[in-house]
């Protein structure tokens, strides 16, 4: 895998892997990581160091604490406390909180899935394309 990393700035993982995929001491600096797949322990794509290494950013705070093994692992082993956690990324999105500080940062986006969420970007997808006059009516 750091062969195929080493010069990415953007890695998009989404995997049920059991077993740590993306490995922190692999991790070029600068990159980006979105972490969509193992969304529930106890899959996991992340390594603690991963997580020590990066700024990391969740979905969902509550979620992320009870469903992220990389994350829930590194809390429980003294590693790191809650408030590594940067944020979550609607408050990024907003500019209530930072992202990246600067171009070392590897940040880490960690999605456990939050419906709200998936419901939010749906209907936006949907309004666009009926304003827009796109898409095919279906009665159900």
């Amino acid at each position: 895998m750091a062969q195929t990393i080493k010069d990415a700035d953007i890695i998009c993982s989404s995997t049920p892997t059991k077993e740590p995929l993306l490995l922190g001491k692999e991790l070029p600096e600068g990159c980006h990581i979105n972490a969509v797949g193992a969304s529930r322990t106890p899959k996991v794509e992340l390594d603690e160091t991963a997580v020590i290494r990066s700024r990391y950013y969740v979905d969902y705070l509550e979620s992320a604490l009870t469903e992220a093994r990389e994350l829930m692992e590194a809390i429980e082993k003294g590693s790191i406390s809650k408030q590594h956690v940067c944020g979550e990324i609607g408050e990024v999105l907003l500019g209530h909180k930072r992202g990246r500080e600067n171009e070392q940062d590897i940040t880490i986006y960690r999605s456990v899935g939050f419906a709200a969420q998936d419901v939010a970007a749906a209907s936006l997808v949907y309004n666009k394309a009926r304003n827009q006059g796109l898409g095919i009516p279906v009665r159900l």
